[in-house]
C-alpha cells in the first residue's frame, strides 16, 4: 500500500520506511527500530484495517527461523515504546485478547515528507541548522556533523580493511569471496566510479594493506600455511597492477598477528609477535637500512598492541593495548618526546583506529557506532551510529570516513554426541547470529548469546524447547565470556573486564564485581551452584579467584594462574599455569600436581572441560577447529571430532557437545560523509 513511499504518518509520528528512522513530536526517536522491530511495524499499519493474529505477526517477521511466539510480546513492547504509545491507553497498537493486535492510528503519506527526510540528514549531522519552513536543535551539537553511510563496493563476500591513497581518489582493500577456500586478496577500487583492480591472486591471504605517503606503493602482510610476511610493491596506476614485489620482513609460521602503519616513505610501523606466547609488541622498520627498533614492549596481560595508525603532522603514533583479553586502552607514541599516554578505554576489541585531520583519532567505541576521540581533551563525539556491526574505520578525505559494515557471519548452535562421528544436528537455529552456548546439568537448559532481536541479548532454551530473553540492553556490549550456573539459576557473564551476575529467570542484575585497577574473567560456576571461580589480574599478575555466592563481597585468592575449571569434590580446582600453559589441580589439601596437558592454544575456559579423568579442549591449526580428548597421565592425545567452534560446552549425561557453526555473510565498504 506504501511501498513507494518513503515516509510514512503514523498518528502524530513520522516514520522513514527504508532507513526505519522514526520522529515523535518532530525528535528522532532512540534507539533506532531493528529491522525486526521495524519489519512488524510496517506489516501492523499494512494491515490496520483488521486485527493480525500472534502467529500470523510470528510467520511474517521471523519466516523460517525458529524462535518463539513470545519475541512478538518483546517486538510489541518496544514498538509501543518507541511510539510513545501506553498498553492500557493505546493510540496506536491496540491488544485483543487470545486474538491478536491492530493498528489503530491514521496512517497517510506524510505532507511534510520531503522536509522530514532531510531532517533525517540533518539530525544526524549533530549541529543547529534552519531548515525553510521548521529547525531541528540538537542536544550535544559541536562543530562536528554527520549523515547516513552510503557504500562504496558492491562486491560478494567480505571486504575488510580499507585505506585511501594519499589524493582521496582511490581506496584499497582486502576481499574474500563467500566459499571456502577463498583467500583474502587486495582490490584498487575509483571512488569516481563502479571500477575494480584486482591485485593479487596468490594463494595465500594479503592484508592490512596501506598506501605509502607519496602513494606510489604498497605495503601488506601476506600469510598462509607456507608463508608469513611483509611485502611492498609499487602500484602501476597505468595497468593497477602491482609490480617490483618484495619481501622485506618474514615472520615464524603460524604467527599471523601482523598491523602495519608507514611512518615516512622508507620506514614503517609494525606490530607482531615475537613468539606463540608473547604479546604483540611494535617496532620501526627502515626499509633501505634493514634494521629495527623496538618502540613497545606491553605487558603479559592480553593480546598486546594491535591496530596502528600514523600522524605524519603529530608525529605520532596510535595503536590499542588489549587487555585481557576484555577490553582495549587507546595509546598515542610521541616520535618526539618518544613517550606513551593512554587516552581511553574501549570495552571491545576493534580491529583498527585511524588518525583524523588534527589530533583525532577515529575509533569503533561500540559494536554499532565510530567516534571521534580528541587525544588533547580525549572528549568522544559520535559520528555514526548504525544497526549493523561495523569494524575497521578509516581516513579518506576530510569529509569522508570509510568503514566496513554488516556480519561477517551468520552462526547456529548445533549438537553432537561426543563418542560417535554422526554429522552434528542443529540444536538453536536463526538467521542470526546465535553462539556461546553454556549448559546447564540440572535443569537441562542452555544459555547463549543472540542478536536475533537487534542487539546481542543472553537467551536461554529451556528443556520443553522454549526461547527466552534474559538481557534487554539498549546499547551494544562485548561479552567476552557466559556461563548458566549447574542449578540453572544464575548467569554471570563479562564485559569490559568486569564480571556481572543475572538472575536467569528475571533477568534482573544482582551483583557486579569490577575494581579500576583490576580485570575480571572467564567466570565459572562450581558444580554445586554455591561459588563462583574466575581470573583476576591485577597489576602484571594473574590470579585464581573464588567468591561465595551467598556472600559475594568475601574475596578469596587461591593461586597464581589464568582460566579455572571446578572439580566436582568441594575445593578442588583445575587451573593453567602461567609460564608454560600447563594444566594444573590443585586439591582441598592444597597439594598441587601437574596433570601433564599442556594446553598452550587455549585462552578461554569455554575452551576446555574436564570429565573424569579426561581433558577435553578445542585448538584451531590452519583455519580448522578440531576437539581433542587427552587422558590425564597419559602423554598421548586423542582427536574426538571436528567442529566448527573453539568455545563448547557439555552435555555429560548423554555426552553431547554444544558448539556454533558458522557460514560466511556479506559485507561492504561504506562511507559517512562529515563536514568540519
Amino acid at each position: 500500500m506504501f511501498k513507494n513511499k518513503t515516509i510514512i504518518q503514523l498518528g502524530d509520528c513520522e516514520f522513514d520506511t527504508i532507513s526505519y528512522a522514526l520522529w515523535r513530536n518532530r525528535q528522532r526517536v532512540t534507539p533506532e527500530l531493528t529491522a525486526s522491530e521495524a519489519k512488524l511495524l510496517i506489516y501492523l499499519y499494512e494491515n490496520s484495517t483488521r486485527v493480525i493474529s500472534r502467529a500470523e505477526l510470528l510467520d511474517h517477521v521471523a519466516s523460517e527461523r525458529v524462535v518463539d511466539d513470545a519475541i512478538i510480546t518483546q517486538y510489541i513492547k518496544t514498538v509501543r515504546k518507541a511510539l510513545g504509545d501506553p498498553a492500557r491507553n493505546p493510540k496506536y497498537i491496540r491488544t485483543y485478547q487470545k486474538e491478536g493486535y491492530q493498528f489503530i492510528a491514521a496512517v497517510k503519506r506524510s505532507g511534510e515528507s520531503k522536509k522530514v527526510y532531510w531532517a533525517y540528514l540533518l539530525a544526524m549531522m549533530l549541529v543547529v541548522i534552519s531548515l525553510v519552513t521548521f529547525q531541528y536543535i540538537l542536544p550535544n551539537s559541536d562543530n562536528n556533523t554527520y549523515q547516513t553511510p552510503y557504500p562504496l563496493t558492491s562486491l560478494k563476500g567480505h571486504e575488510l580493511f580499507g585505506a585511501a591513497s594519499p589524493d582521496s581518489r582511490y581506496i584499497v582493500f582486502s576481499h574474500k569471496a563467500l566459499n571456502a577456500t577463498a583467500n583474502w586478496q587486495l582490490v584498487i577500487k575509483s571512488l569516481e566510479q563502479e571500477r575494480y583492480y584486482q591485485l593479487t591472486v596468490e594463494q595465500a591471504n594479503h592484508l592490512q594493506a596501506k598506501f605509502s605517503q607519496n602513494g606510489n606503493y604498497l605495503l601488506y602482510h601476506v600469510f598462509s600455511s607456507d608463508v608469513n610476511e611483509i611485502r611492498l610493491a609499487e602500484i602501476n596506476w597505468q595497468t593497477y597492477q602491482l609490480e617490483n614485489i618484495k619481501s622485506i620482513k618474514k615472520f615464524p609460521a603460524g604467527l599471523y598477528t601482523v598491523y602495519l602503519a608507514w611512518n615516512d616513505d622508507n620506514s614503517f610501523y609494525y606490530a607482531s609477535k615475537p613468539e606463540r606466547l608473547s604479546p604483540v609488541s611494535i617496532k620501526r622498520y627502515n626499509i633501505e637500512q634493514q634494521t629495527e627498533e623496538i618502540i613497545t614492549q606491553p605487558p603479559t596481560n592480553g593480546a598486546g598492541d594491535l591496530a596502528l595508525s600514523y600522524s605524519p603532522d603529530q608525529k605520532k603514533l596510535a595503536f590499542l593495548r588489549n587487555v585481557a583479553y576484555s577490553k582495549s586502552e587507546v595509546y598515542t607514541y610521541d616520535e618526539i618526546t618518544k613517550t606513551l599516554n593512554q587516552h581511553y578505554t574501549l570495552p571491545i576489541e576493534p580491529l583498527s583506529l585511524e588518525w583524523d585531520t588534527g589530533e583525532r583519532l577515529i575509533i569503533r567505541d561500540k559494536e554499532t557506532s565510530l567516534s571521534l576521540l580528541d587525544t588533547r581533551t580525549n572528549e568522544i563525539t559520535q559520528i555514526l551510529s548504525s544497526r549493523y556491526p561495523v569494524y575497521a574505520p578509516f581516513f579518506i578525505s576530510e569529509n569522508m570516513i570509510g568503514f566496513t559494515q554488516g556480519d561477517f557471519i551468520i552462526s547456529d548452535i548445533e549438537q553432537s554426541y561426543l563418542d560417535s562421528s554422526s554429522e552434528p544436528e542443529p540444536f538453536i537455529s536463526s538467521s542470526f547470529n546465535d553462539y556461546r552456548p553454556s549448559y546447564s546439568q540440572e535443569t537441562k537448559s542452555l544459555a547463549f548469546l543472540s542478536n536475533r532481536t537487534g542487539l546481542d541479548q543472553i537467551w536461554i532454551k529451556e528443556l520443553s524447547g522454549n526461547l527466552r530473553q534474559i538481557t534487554t540492553f539498549d546499547e551494544a556490549k562485548k561479552i567476552q565470556h557466559i556461563a548458566l550456573s549447574p542449578n540453572g539459576k544464575l548467569i554471570a557473564f563479562t564485559s569490559n573486564a568486569t564480571i556481572f551476575l543475572l538472575d536467569s529467570f528475571t533477568g534482573d542484575l544482582l551483583a557486579e564485581i569490577a575494581g579500576d585497577d583490576k580485570s575480571y574473567i572467564d567466570p565459572v560456576f562450581s558444580q554445586n551452584s554455591d561459588y563462583l571461580y574466575f581470573t583476576l589480574k591485577h597489576g602484571d599478575e594473574w590470579f585464581i579467584e573464588r567468591r561465595v555466592l551467598s556472600n559475594l563481597p568475601l574475596e578469596t585468592i587461591l593461586t597464581k594462574g589464568f582460566l579455572v575449571k571446578p572439580c566436582a569434590t568441594s575445593g578442588c580446582y583445575y587451573y593453567l599455569r602461567l609460564s608454560d600453559k600447563m594444566l594444573m589441580k590443585r586439591t582441598g589439601l592444597d597439594a598441587e600436581v601437574s596433570t601433564g596437558v599442556k594446553l598452550e592454544n587455549v585462552g578461554f575456559a569455554s575452551q576446555f572441560e574436564i570429565l573424569g579423568n579426561s581433558v577435553f579442549y578445542t585448538l584451531k591449526q590452519n583455519g580448522t577447529v578440531t576437539l581433542y580428548k587427552h587422558i590425564i597421565g597419559n602423554a598421548d592425545r586423542e582427536k574426538v571430532k571436528a567442529v566448527n567452534s573453539i568455545h563448547f560446552t557439555i552435555n555429560t549425561d548423554n555426552k553431547r557437545v554444544y558448539f556454533s557453526t558458522r557460514r560466511a555473510n556479506d559485507t561492504n565498504i561504506e562511507a559517512v560523509q562529515t563536514k568540519k
